[in-house]
């Protein structure tokens, strides 16, 4: 191979790299609005169903509210807790050594036990916990409140779950505007940084070698 030859593929390689990094996979749905069922007032989803876009149940079951309650943003929510306690997932392209902020609105569903809802946030090697106290609360007076977790990826692709903590079922953690944003470290990735160097070195390469004439 030629070292034209050579150059021209590593620009190709570092400008695929680029265009993958630009289609990658966003984080979505976080308000749970979109979905291939309708809940109606709500409707009990059981281990593994991925009916609400980018979600999966990925523990248990939850219950997906409609117009059963208020919902944060949007008209739907997630009861973290249906028949059983559950767990609901999404994964998300992320890049390494960024740092994640993940907001999120909670509530507690008022029609039953215990007074103060638990959930659990885990993404990555990150977990945290948060609480809601649920009392003078009622359906059309939830009092959602906005809470706040942070991950740094350390893979291209990140699942965030949250899971219900109370009890053994029944009347869990509301939640509901989950979003995500993502900060850049000043230090690029190691990957990343690579691919640059070779696409400049490839371009280097190949613009000395037309000045002597050779392809």
């Amino acid at each position: 191979m030629t070292i034209g030859t050579t150059a021209r593929l590593l620009t190709f390689v570092g400008a695929l790299s680029a265009t993958a990094l630009a289609n990658a996979t966003p984080f979505q749905n976080g308000s749970f609005e979109t979905a291939a069922v309708n809940p109606g007032t709500f409707t009990t989803l059981g281990l593994n169903n991925s009916q609400i876009a980018g979600w999966t149940i990925s523990g248990g079951n939850v219950d997906y509210i409609g117009s059963y309650w208020q919902a944060a943003q949007g008209s739907r929510s997630i009861d973290l807790a249906g028949n059983t306690l559950g767990t609901i997932s999404q994964t998300f392209d992320t890049q390494i050594g960024w740092l994640y902020t993940v907001e999120f609105a909670m509530a507690g569903n008022t029609d039953g036990g215990p007074a103060t809802k638990l959930l659990q946030v885990v993404a990555g090697n990150e977990q945290a916990q948060f609480s809601f106290d649920q009392s003078g609360r009622s359906r059309t007076n939830m009092g959602w409140v906005d809470h706040s977790f942070q991950f740094t990826a350390d893979t291209a692709h990140t699942t965030l779950s949250f899971s219900a903590l109370n009890g053994t079922c029944c009347y869990g953690a509301a939640l509901d505007n989950v979003r995500v944003t993502a900060e850049q470290n000043d230090a690029p990735e190691p990957a990343s940084a690579l691919l640059v160097g070779l696409s400049l070195a490839g371009l280097g390469w190949s613009r000395r070698n037309r000045r002597h004439g050779t392809l």
